[in-house]
């Protein structure tokens, strides 16, 4: 369960965001839906589950069960799935979902509220790409970043520079002994005392032990989101074979020299919008 940006370009930004809804928890039944057969995985799992139904009870939930297409309730009862049954014989099972779905729910800005500078003043999530203060966003970003770091290196000065947790768990295979080891660090427990949290992230390798390449890395991403939704296509940085590169090929550097190649190449009166997504 994670939020994340996604920058949608063009007008109507809603119906770019509409067909990578996650249908289970929107419960939107539209063109997106489709019907997966998935017969063979509930007869599968009759023998762990120990019958027929209750393995169609595991896959699709309880109410799933009809004996004849003519029994079901797509609007309610049926909605996500149904199974056939007939004569204790499985005919058919089904799994009603949006095999695109991207996100669960949605915020302009959210979390990110005020994500673009205007060239008025304003922070806004909804603009032209030609009154972005590209400028100001990038000198904002540095200063942010400046004073972010000084925070982390007064967190370790005096301390002897921590190792990351990448580094402590290639040498400590035992991840309880691992975790004991990079929290008795000096300078790991000054950085928690310090209020310095990045919840997945280990924040020796998110700051480094270099300011300047830090506040350069950040000003990199000033515009890059998670993910892009740009003539119907949804792109991330795992999924980069819109820009023609393979996922395991992409580092950070090459998804924001791609985003900012995108932006570039846009026209002036392209709407740019940013979105809180959650999944």
């Amino acid at each position: 369960m994670s939020h994340f940006t996604v920058l949608v370009i063009g007008n109507n930004p809603e119906q770019a965001l509409a067909p990578y809804h996650e249908f289970e928890c929107t419960g939107i039944d539209d063109r997106y839906i489709r019907e997966i057969d998935i017969t063979e995985e509930v007869r599968g799992d009759v023998k762990e589950q120990g019958s027929v139904e209750e393995s169609v009870i595991y896959n699709l939930g309880d109410d799933s069960i009809v004996s004849d297409e003519s029994e079901l309730d797509l609007a309610d009862q049926h909605k996500f799935g149904y199974a056939i049954i007939r004569n204790g014989e499985l005919i058919k099972a089904v799994r009603r979902t949006n095999p695109n779905a991207k996100w669960d729910w949605y915020c302009l800005g959210g979390r990110w509220d005020g994500f673009f500078l205007h060239k008025n003043g304003m922070l806004t999530n909804s603009l032209r790409k030609g009154d972005i203060d590209l400028a100001g966003m990038l000198s904002d970003k540095a200063i942010e970043a400046k004073r972010d770091y000084e925070k982390f290196a007064g967190a370790v000065s005096g301390h002897e520079f921590p190792r990351t947790w990448t580094s402590v768990r290639a040498e400590i295979k035992d991840i309880d002994k691992a975790r004991e080891f990079y929290k008795s660090q000096p300078a790991i427990k000054s950085i928690k005392e310090a209020g310095i949290n990045l919840l997945f992230e280990c924040a020796v390798e998110h700051y480094g032990d270099d300011e300047q390449a830090y506040v350069i890395r950040q000003v990199n991403c000033v515009l890059s989101p998670y993910a892009i939704i740009h003539e119907g296509n949804w792109i991330s940085k795992g999924e980069m074979g819109w820009f023609g590169l393979f996922e395991d090929e992409v580092t950070q550097y090459q998804w924001n020299e791609k985003v900012s190649e995108l932006i570039s190449k846009l026209q002036d009166e392209t709407m740019l919008s940013l979105y809180d997504c959650h999944v």
